[in-house]
């Protein structure tokens, strides 16, 4: 946890530095990529490869409300294992000429598949990341970092998520 809120703050940092001008945002953006998330419950040892789609409608320059979906999926032992998380919550977002830095808060849920059964719960979403802006309406999403700690048959779960893909914008600009 301490890991990433010194990136966060380290990436929030370098952006107050940046002397381009800040871009109008546009009203939406889409997120797709790909990625891995660390299993919180099994000390680390596993990894979940996986798909996330975000979208993001911005109400003003920095602020906007973000809904992320993403399926991760691995075998354990011959047994399939497919984790669902469905969060939403503020986004907020440093945006320069080349680049724009974002944070968000999310909450929502989760489902784990497992053998023929499955099990859903409560879960969040804590980070951010930076996209590189390829084209006005074309960004790189080069990192995005999440914290998800989810609660499941009554235990909590603390899973690291790290993803990067591509960022479609459209549907105008809001104008400063």
């Amino acid at each position: 946890m301490r890991r990433i809120i010194f990136v966060l703050g380290l990436m929030l940092s370098a952006a107050g530095m940046a002397q381009a001008q800040s871009l109008d945002p546009p009203k939406v953006e889409t997120f797709a990529g790909g990625g891995l998330m660390r299993d919180g419950a099994t000390s680390g040892n596993t990894l979940y490869g996986g798909l996330q789609f975000e979208g993001n409608y911005n109400f003003r320059q920095h602020l906007g409300a973000v809904a992320d979906l993403s399926w991760e999926h691995r075998s354990l032992f011959g047994t399939g294992i497919s984790q669902w998380h469905y969060l939403f919550g503020p986004g907020y977002s440093w945006r320069r000429e080349r680049a724009t830095l974002f944070g968000h808060v999310l909450l929502g849920g989760n489902t784990l598949r497992a053998a023929g059964g499955s099990t859903s719960g409560f879960a969040m979403g804590m980070g951010g990341g930076a996209d590189y802006n390829a084209t006005r309406n074309i960004a790189i999403r080069v990192v995005q970092a999440d914290y998800i700690p989810s609660r499941l048959g009554g235990n909590w779960f603390h899973d690291f998520r790290v993803g990067a893909g591509v960022v479609f914008k459209f549907g105008g600009y809001i104008e400063k």
